[in-house]
């Protein structure tokens, strides 16, 4: 058998044995998912995940059954919406997929846990499939699918629930075998039309589950076509790589082609998914982080290793997760090793000749994704919107899991006397799944399950009361205000924490959820900063009949608002919630007699409630107001209520926050209070502060105003990461509020 051959049809040309193997996989693999999960105690009616990134995930579930789509929903950022154009996603498989166990099981739990655990026998087959293309026994195949998909990236990332349906890896790896074959994709002259249409038709939907992954992907297929076309000094593989690229690249282009067109038309938001070349070097690869113990190893010595190196080293984040087990690390090194044993002639041995090309996959892979590899140049010279390189782990963990197997395989393969050999097979194959599941994964945690339970039940029975006293399609207004998405905790109040308001009820509206930047997030933002006779004066325009307050996001855990709350409305909070952290008031019947504010347009919705915001938004407009929801970045000061006050160390009390502004000239004013100047500078500068673009010392005030300094300034081109930045001296003695830097006419 020719080893650079590789035919569609060799992998789904299924005899009874894989059948009969493939059923045993998907038994085998979804009985352990759940046992690992829940134990012996299943309850599907709690999400796995239910915290931060949880919340989001299931908040996006939710909309896929309330609505036909994902990226448009009525119920959250209440009146304006809640659109999701703006955070574009090549996700359309997932969301399918998604959608469908919603629709069919009603909720949105158990549409994601339901999604979560098919996940492991859809990894188990396709992984077990490939790897028997590699003409690796039938046995070793099963053992190499169980052992990727139990890797710990699939626990540890469930709250990136989508990338946890990586079954696209091993099926990428294989177009890569693919491409560097003598005769590779699209040029092969025995490839039948009805095989090339396959191949295009799964090339695009493998870029439908993730733009990580299909970018990641991309990369394979590109190093397995530059490296055949050098070794065997042909052009086909490199162009059958870019054919393929080019499909991939396509399937991307029409899943976020939606999001495009709506920046087109609104306008590109500068306030959501900012990216910094810098966050390359952060979230990348750490080759430390593939050899170490996963997260809570079962044992303590090893948990200690991982533990003193993350508590020790810098630049630990989510790259924690990117373990790949004791075999899949002996893998890992066994491929490096290959490297340098290689031969120069041609392997004649298909598992050889696999073991060889993924070698230098990954070593390319290595070298583009680790920290200071050239990740960076791309960061810095293409985009950084792809930031979080350690993600490439998943694809490394495939190639270091089946370059064992193939060892492992060949090796057995050389014994002469193979009368035993399927005994000594199964006895290696048995013992290897049982040091992968004891290495890989961690026992049920029964107590974790259990507060997530009593915290679901907690929320859900709190939101069940709401719905029993609001009337049909009541409208909730959420304290305190908490941009969406990606915001740091407001004291104790996680990233999506709002999200539990929505998330259990089925009748209700909520005024979280509008995306950051647009115009209903900047008209909550304007109104959170008004006294709440303000606010209430507002919103009884738009028809709220409620108010939800998270005491969670408030430093005296809301015992101020809440007594100017019950003062105001007549009354104390009407509901309670079990775990003391959420309160709800009723508003009176007479201030919501108007008809809700829906079918028509933003401006209108802020004219009938009688408090008008500007839209001011780069690249003409930058517009920042201190909240205690949504301060400055600072090096020194502290923030108190609306305002950041110079506290007697010298440093910058407000910068950033690094966005593009066009050319021309700006009016700038600075909000605040001051009694003493001195020591005071603020200057705006682009580019890290490499370029100073205005810079003011000689600060004089006007007497008994909020404005600390009008002026205008002018920018001779575009300014690109752009920040204002406000210094104090230890003598300082000032508070800012916020500014506004505005185009105007010349």
């Amino acid at each position: 058998m020719n080893p650079l051959s590789f035919s569609i049809w060799r992998v789904l040309s299924l005899k009874r044995d894989d059948l009969l193997t493939g059923i045993f996989l998907v038994i085998f693999s979804l009985c352990l998912a759940v046992y690992i999960m829940e134990g012996r105690h299943v309850d599907l009616s709690t999400p796995f995940t239910y915290n931060s990134d949880g919340l989001l995930i299931s908040w996006i579930i939710k909309r896929l059954i309330d609505g036909s789509w994902y990226l448009s929903n009525v119920n959250s950022g209440f009146p304006f919406g809640s659109d999701f154009h703006d955070f574009p996603m090549s996700d359309s498989g997932n969301l399918l997929i998604v959608k469908v166990l919603g629709v069919i099981s009603g909720d949105y739990t158990h549409a994601l846990n339901l999604y979560f655990l098919i996940g492991f026998p859809v990894t188990a087959l396709v992984s077990y499939f490939v790897i028997r293309s590699f003409s690796v026994s039938r046995i070793l195949s099963l053992a190499g699918a169980i052992i990727f998909t139990f890797i710990p990236f699939h626990f540890l990332r469930l709250g990136h629930l989508f990338f946890t349906w990586y079954f696209v890896v091993p099926l990428f790896a294989w177009y890569s075998l693919r491409i560097s074959a003598s005769e590779p994709l699209f040029f092969n002259t025995t490839e039948t039309r009805r095989s090339r249409i396959l191949s295009v038709l799964i090339l695009l939907g493998l870029s439908s589950f993730g733009v990580y992954y299909a970018f990641f992907g991309v990369l394979m297929l590109l190093a397995a076509g530059g490296i055949a076309s050098l070794q065997l000094k042909s052009k086909k593989n490199i162009l059958s790589a870019l054919v393929a690229t080019l499909i991939v690249t396509t399937g991307v282009a029409a899943n976020v082609a939606p999001s495009h067109l709506y920046r087109i038309e609104h306008g590109s938001n500068l306030e959501v998914a900012k990216r910094a070349p810098a966050h390359t070097e952060t979230l990348g690869l750490k080759i430390t982080q593939l050899l170490l113990p996963r997260p809570g190893h079962r044992s303590p010595k090893l948990a200690e290793i991982t533990n003193k190196y993350s508590g020790h080293f810098p630049l630990v984040n989510e790259n924690s997760l990117a373990s790949l087990g004791l075999i899949g690390s002996i893998g890992f090194l066994l491929l490096l090793g290959t490297l340098f044993l290689q031969k120069s002639e041609k392997p004649v041995n298909r598992k050889i000749y696999v073991l060889h090309i993924f070698a230098q996959i990954t070593l390319l892979l290595l070298l583009i994704a680790t920290i200071g590899g050239f990740s960076s140049l791309f960061s810095m010279l293409i985009t950084p919107e792809m930031r979080a390189w350690n993600r490439i782990s998943i694809f490394i963990g495939f190639t270091s899991i089946a370059a064992f197997i193939l060892i492992v395989d060949d090796c057995l393969d050389k014994i002469q006397n193979q009368r035993h050999i399927f005994a000594i097979k199964l006895s290696i194959v048995v013992f290897l799944l049982s040091f992968a599941i004891w290495d890989q994964t961690t026992p049920a945690c029964g107590e974790c399950r259990i507060q997530t339970k009593i915290e679901f039940k907690n929320d859900r029975d709190f939101v069940e009361k709401i719905e029993t006293v609001m009337p049909h399609g009541g409208a909730i207004y959420q304290l305190p205000y908490f941009p969406f998405p990606e915001t740091p905790p407001l004291h104790n109040l996680l990233d999506y924490g709002h999200f539990r308001g929505y998330l259990h009820s089925s009748n209700l509206k909520w005024s979280y959820g509008g995306m950051k930047g647009r115009e209903g997030d900047l008209f909550f933002r304007e109104l959170s900063q008004q006294s709440l006779t303000k606010q209430l004066e507002v919103i009884e325009r738009l028809n709220f009949s409620g108010i939800y307050v998270d005491r969670r996001g408030y430093e005296d855990h809301g015992n101020a608002i809440e007594a100017e709350l019950s003062r105001l409305l007549g009354s104390p909070q009407t509901i309670v919630s079990e775990d003391n952290q959420l309160v709800f008031f009723s508003i009176p019947a007479r201030y919501y007699k108007n008809n809700p504010p829906e079918g028509i347009s933003p401006l209108q919705i802020m004219e009938r409630s009688g408090f008008v915001v500007e839209r001011c938004m780069p690249p003409d407009c930058l517009k920042f107001s201190v909240t205690e929801s949504a301060s400055f970045p600072h090096q020194v000061g502290l923030t108190k209520g609306n305002k950041i006050i110079a506290d007697g160390r010298p440093g910058f009390i407000a910068f950033g926050p690094q966005v593009i502004m066009s050319a021309g000239k700006y009016s700038l004013l600075v909000f605040g209070t001051v009694t003493n100047i001195d020591g005071a500078m603020i200057d705006i500068v682009s580019e890290g502060g490499k370029n100073t673009l205005a810079k003011f010392e000689n600060i004089s005030p006007p007497i008994n105003s909020e404005v600390i300094l009008e002026r205008e300034i002018r920018l001779n081109k575009q300014a690109n990461q752009l920040e204002v930045r406000i210094y104090a001296d230890k003598d300082t003695a000032l508070s800012i509020s916020g500014y506004r830097l505005k185009r105007v006419s010349d």
